[in-house]
């Protein structure tokens, strides 16, 4: 080849490149000489929208821990095999034999701690060849012996006694097979609730290996002893049991306890099989069960639940007109989606608070500044959801409500109304789904079956997580949610103040509207805020045990400074944990 090829190839590179950097030159003088002018509006756009609105942050507390009584039972299953005779001799002075003396020590100071509530409650179990019940009681009352536990000292005095006998061999299996019987009858005669929270704890005590009792047929002597503390610690899940455990004691002379290295495996084996603990004490060493904690639980609480209820807004896509009326609907809803109707998700006016938007009120004919139109003690959201039912909202002759306003649990439905909406006079949350009775009804939701992680609209997002965030779970309001929705923040702070955990939050986002003027409970009044603030505590049935809840309220928007910058909250409010208040004690004149 010869080199003239190479240079025209080179040359033709050189102007190729040249000509890619022209273009892009072009290209960017084009682009830096577009002004706004050159743009084309699309079609239909919709313009960045900002209501008014409100943000409430600061601090709340649990209620502090508690030292809690709890069901306790504690069985003491004692060897009364004849070699105790040695393991355990008598005291010379009293006569009394160690095993004794520990076991009336643990119980007296059990029943000492109880302060002779009933909740705590011993057994004594003696066994050799046999099983030997020595307490029984009459727990349910009937006059015949149906538990092996009492709280009775005369009756342990008795049984501790009888601790002293001894006759014949050992056997572990009938010892365990009458332990498990006692655990489990108590476990079938607790409530529910009670069991959640209970200890079983069994404390065993030996001086050797076992000696009778094995089946062949179902491996060996020990597989069988570690199978039956295994059926022990299954009463926790089949009963709900809070805690079932086993302990175990090995007594010998100082000599048995360099040898006898079996036993000392065997009930080492069973204390780990029954989440206990296992100790050995030679004869001369004083037998004490300290090691083996038996004290009282002490009750955690924390925060499970911050629901914001805007009182001034209603949320329901049923109560929208089918047209407006501008004489009557002008403000009485945010148009998010500015198409000048009210749509799915966009919030109406709700000025004296009963749950139905203003726009929607007029057009049946209630007050939408008379929470209660006929006066007849029943909301005007409650008759009109009950209308099938009979009751009317503009007619007080069909209620019959005898308590007047009584509002027992403080949730905002007084006692008449949650007997017609079907819910707890008694409890804020009577379907413990973390969601107060009043925030459901007002948005449309079971008061009695847990919302759970159903989406009733289908819309993508479950029904409580909408309710929480100020949305319609009713309807698809995708479209609109990120302009009327709320935004919620909680945060456990680090350490406790004075052993109560603490929470930071922030909720904001909520909208700001005026309620309607003129003459009645809503006149010129602006936002209203709701926020409940719910805890419980780990042992406790109910998801939510103590509800509490904060008053936050806005001036109308005449007299509120616009913020600087657009997005920025009109106003905001900084509770602290002494702005929450028991339900039954928060009225308007607390709000912030």
């Amino acid at each position: 080849m010869s080199r003239a090829r190479p240079a025209r190839l080179g040359r033709a590179l050189l102007s190729l490149l040249s000509l890619l950097s022209l273009f892009s030159l072009l290209s960017l003088l084009s682009l830096l000489s577009c002004t706004r002018v050159d743009w084309v509006p699309l079609e239909g756009a919709v313009e960045p929208y900002a209501p008014p609105t409100l943000q409430v942050s600061g601090r709340v507390c649990a209620s502090a821990p508690e030292e809690v009584e709890y069901p306790l039972r504690v069985l003491f299953v004692v060897d009364g095999s004849e070699s105790m005779e040695v393991s355990d001799p008598p005291d010379p002075s009293t006569g009394l034999r160690g095993r004794q003396v520990a076991v009336r020590e643990a119980w007296e100071r059990l029943l000492s701690q109880s302060r002779a509530s009933g909740e705590v409650r011993v057994g004594l179990l003696r066994f050799s060849a046999q099983a030997q019940p020595l307490t029984q009681a009459d727990a349910d009352g009937d006059g015949e012996p149906d538990s092996l536990f009492t709280s009775d000292p005369r009756a342990l005095e008795v049984a501790t006694d009888k601790l002293s006998f001894t006759d014949r061999t050992t056997n572990y299996l009938n010892a365990l097979d009458a332990a498990y019987v006692a655990l489990r009858g108590e476990a079938l005669s607790a409530s529910g609730e009670a069991l959640g929270r209970s200890r079983f704890v069994v404390i065993f005590i030996s001086d050797g290996l076992p000696s009778d009792g094995a089946s062949g047929a179902q491996g060996g002597l020990s597989e069988q002893v570690l199978s039956k503390i295994t059926d022990l610690r299954r009463l926790e899940a089949l009963f709900g049991v809070g805690e079932v455990q086993l302990h175990t004691l090995f007594v010998s002379t100082p000599q048995a306890l360099a040898l006898d290295d079996g036993a000392q495996a065997l009930l080492s084996a069973m204390a780990e099989a029954g989440g206990g603990t296992y100790r050995s004490a030679p004869s001369g060493e004083r037998l004490s069960f300290l090691h083996i904690s038996l004290s009282s639980l002490r009750r955690l609480y924390s925060l499970k639940a911050l629901v914001p209820l805007a009182l001034h807004l209603a949320q329901r896509d049923a109560q929208r007109p089918a047209q407006v009326e501008p004489r009557w609907d002008e403000g009485a809803f945010l148009d998010a989606d500015q198409d000048g109707a009210p749509s799915c998700g966009e919030p109406m006016v709700d000025s004296d608070g009963d749950g139905l938007a203003d726009l929607f009120e007029r057009r049946v004919g209630t007050d939408p500044l008379l929470a209660d139109t006929d006066g007849d003690h029943l909301g005007d959201l409650v008759e009109w959801e009950a209308r099938r039912a009979g009751l009317d909202p503009l007619d007080p002759v069909g209620a019959v409500c005898d308590t007047g306003d009584l509002d027992g649990d403080g949730d905002g439905l007084n006692d008449c109304e949650e007997l017609f909406l079907g819910s707890s006079a008694s409890r804020v949350d009577s379907d413990d789904d973390g969601l107060p009775d009043l925030v459901e009804a007002r948005l449309g939701l079971s008061l009695q079956q847990p919302e759970g992680a159903g989406d009733l609209d289908w819309d993508g997002t479950e029904s409580a997580v909408e309710a929480l965030n100020g949305l319609d779970p009713l309807c698809d309001d995708a479209a609109v949610r990120s302009r009327v929705g709320y935004s919620r923040a909680l945060e456990e702070r680090e350490g406790l103040a004075e052993g109560r955990p603490c929470y930071d939050f922030v909720v904001q986002g909520v909208p700001l509207m005026d309620a309607g003027e003129g003459e009645g409970e809503g006149e010129g009044e602006g936002a209203r805020l709701w926020l409940y603030a719910g805890e419980g505590a780990f042992d406790e049935r109910a998801n939510v045990s103590l509800w509490r809840a904060a008053c936050v309220r806005a001036p109308r928007l005449s007299a509120l400074t616009p913020p600087a910058r657009a997005g920025e909250p009109w106003r905001s409010v900084t509770l602290s944990d002494s702005d929450f208040y028991p339900l039954t004690a928060l009225t308007e004149d607390l709000c912030r």
